[in-house]
């Protein structure tokens, strides 16, 4: 399926700009992780560590990835299995495929608010990192705001592929005329 239709190119061109700004945010941060593990390593060497390290690591991660989650739907870059859907017709192949983005998108929301929704009850219980005692929930805040982003990044492609299928239903009834 094509990632965007020309009525659609101009919000889809936004929307991947910022998604590719994103994700390299991530690259940083995946890269600013691995030279963090291996100093921690390399001083462990010597008896030494870093502080709070699984934490750091672990927090650091989950932004990593959540950075990275728009770009992969925006680009149409995340994991799929076709397990025979390339052998369906048009029709069926093109309603499945909305269906399934629209699915993405249901969990998506739910992600996002139940991310909001557990920053906010790490807040109301001043929840702290285990070993640097620094309050949680501003990062928890950090990921469903990302999750939000993803939600709406997930949500345009549905829109696309609904209207891609609701394109060749129309199509396949006119040429069936």
């Amino acid at each position: 399926m094509p990632l965007t239709s020309p009525k659609h190119a101009r919000l889809h061109r936004k929307l991947l700009t910022v998604s590719e700004h994103l994700a390299m945010l991530g690259i940083a941060i995946l890269a600013g992780l691995a030279v963090y593990t291996v100093t921690d390593i390399i001083l462990r060497l010597f008896s030494l560590s870093l502080p709070g390290t699984v934490d750091i690591v672990s927090y650091g991660l989950a932004i990593a990835i959540a950075t990275i989650m728009p770009y992969g739907f925006l680009a149409d870059q995340h994991i799929s299995i076709s397990a025979g859907i390339d052998r369906l017709a048009e029709k069926p192949r093109a309603i499945l495929a909305a269906l399934t983005k629209l699915i993405s998108s249901i969990f998506l929301a739910w992600l996002a608010g139940s991310t909001f929704l557990y920053a906010a009850d790490r807040k109301e219980v001043h929840d702290t990192m285990w070993i640097l005692n620094i309050e949680i929930w501003p990062i928890w805040y950090v990921l469903a705001v990302l999750f939000i982003f993803t939600f709406f990044a997930s949500l345009f492609q549905a829109w696309i592929a609904i209207d891609l299928a609701l394109s060749t239903l129309t199509r396949q009834k006119v040429e069936k005329s």
